[in-house]
């Protein structure tokens, strides 16, 4: 069950920075700050050289600050949710996995917003890290698409409703659609 406990953790607190050790050792850093060593659990796949217990702190600082700094349409949830999907499309790319660009980051909320580059997993970490600092419903889904793993949201609207949203498949060829906009 620690396994299943860890991965719902994972993918529903997107402000908590985890970093591979060795072996099955690593750490993390609270949204209020403090680290904790002994965690016996490695959360996705991430490159020990981006984040180690030296500087994860920095990391975390530059993600909540970057987060405190942007604005987004207040009138209404649509337009919020909107203006957070138009500009991680506008800001954000999906790296060539193949190329000296890909960073492990990109799994990540702090690559999306920090770096501008995502794979579904940042786009979708960053829109419930943004969801959540304005406490709307958000989750983060897994699963597969042309038979790979892939992850979108789940966002609860103001009707009470829960909507899809997959903003890596509605940023694409450099242009925004809204195909996957809040759908279901």
């Amino acid at each position: 069950y620690l396994t299943e406990l860890m991965d719902a953790l994972c993918t529903d607190r997107p402000d908590i920075f985890y970093y591979a050790g060795y072996g099955t050792n690593g750490g993390m850093l609270h949204s209020n700050g403090k680290y904790v060593k002994s965690i016996n659990y490695i959360c996705g796949v991430y490159d020990t050289s981006i984040y180690t217990s030296s500087n994860l702190t920095s990391y975390y600082n530059t993600l909540m600050n970057k987060l405190n700094s942007l604005q987004f349409d207040m009138s209404n949830r649509y337009n919020f949710i909107k203006s957070v999907h138009d500009y991680l499309a506008d800001t954000v790319y999906y790296p060539d996995l193949d190329s000296s660009d890909y960073k492990m980051s990109a799994h990540d909320a702090y690559g999306a917003l920090v770096e501008g580059r995502a794979v579904c997993q940042g786009y979708s970490d960053a829109v419930k890290l943004i969801c959540d600092k304005y406490n709307i419903p958000c989750v983060c889904i897994s699963g597969s698409s042309n038979g790979g793993g892939h992850m979108w949201n789940a966002i609860q609207m103001e009707d009470g409703k829960w909507y899809f949203m997959d903003l890596t498949w509605d940023d694409q060829d450099s242009r925004t659609f809204y195909d996957f906009f809040l759908v279901g």
